[in-house]
């Protein structure tokens, strides 16, 4: 595998989830919160020479999106990876619509990339939003989600993203290990966005690292335990608990 910037995903949890990519072989690939880009470079060398990972991240950063930029090319992977520097809701909405996808190096100085998918715009302008065209519609095989980890935030980008996935599609997630993480994802299982969930071997603080969740299929119980208790697709079942308050917004 090419060196990888700096990140939060440790080896074994890369190896979890690299495992998942190679065994699931995505065509489209999604991750919401990339930073420096370790877990997306770490899915693109995972992924078929066909498939594509879009990258989603409102980088407030400049520095880690240069890092994430300068990798990318380093790897050689820049005609394999699109950023797009635009928050999850409004990506996702804009996915489906006809909306444009922002380019992430809108309004930055530097000079323009070899690729187009990472080119440069002066300013919010048509150069700088990508036409939906050559994706609106498109099934989403993979979404990695390791974002704003406040429990709202995970729940509302499973269901935001949930439309555009495929029905054999998965949510692979970081940071199971927090409490929020946890019952965001729970809720969403409760709701009925999610049908069977489970979580990764590697561990952080003596709890699961990562975790995975497939769309639920008609007629399953919203509310009711995965009756699965052995291995899934991507690793050890693990039942919800039975949250019984609602998810509030965080803030005023």
């Amino acid at each position: 595998m090419t060196d990888l910037p700096d990140g939060y995903y440790s080896d074994a949890e890369l190896a979890w989830l690299t495992d998942a990519v190679r065994r699931r072989a995505p065509r489209t690939l999604v991750e919401i919160g990339t930073c420096m880009g370790r877990s997306a470079l770490a899915i693109a060398c995972a992924m078929r020479p066909t498939a594509h990972l879009w990258c989603i991240d409102i980088w407030p950063d400049e520095r880690a999106l240069r890092t994430f930029r300068y990798a990318v090319e380093q790897a050689g992977l820049a005609d394999r990876i699109t950023a797009v520097r635009q928050p999850s809701g409004e990506a996702a909405r804009a996915w489906r619509s006809d909306c444009g996808l922002r380019n992430a190096d809108c309004g930055m100085d530097s000079k323009s990339h070899g690729s187009t998918r990472m080119k440069h715009g002066d300013s919010e302008s048509e150069s700088s939003v990508f036409n939906p065209c050559s994706i609106r519609g498109q099934e989403i095989d993979l979404v990695h989600l390791d974002g704003d980890h406040r429990s709202l935030a995970v729940y509302l980008d499973i269901r935001e993203w949930l439309p555009s996935l495929a029905p054999d599609g998965i949510f692979l997630g970081h940071d199971w290990n927090l409490d929020s993480v946890r019952f965001g994802v729970m809720q969403a299982k409760a709701d009925g966005l999610l049908g069977e969930i489970g979580v990764s071997a590697a561990k952080r603080n003596g709890l699961p690292a990562c975790w995975w969740g497939l769309p639920a299929t008609p007629g399953t119980c919203a509310g009711s335990p995965d009756a699965s208790s052995g291995s899934g697709a991507c690793g050890v079942v693990e039942k919800p608990c039975s949250c019984s308050r609602r998810l509030q917004p965080a803030g005023p």
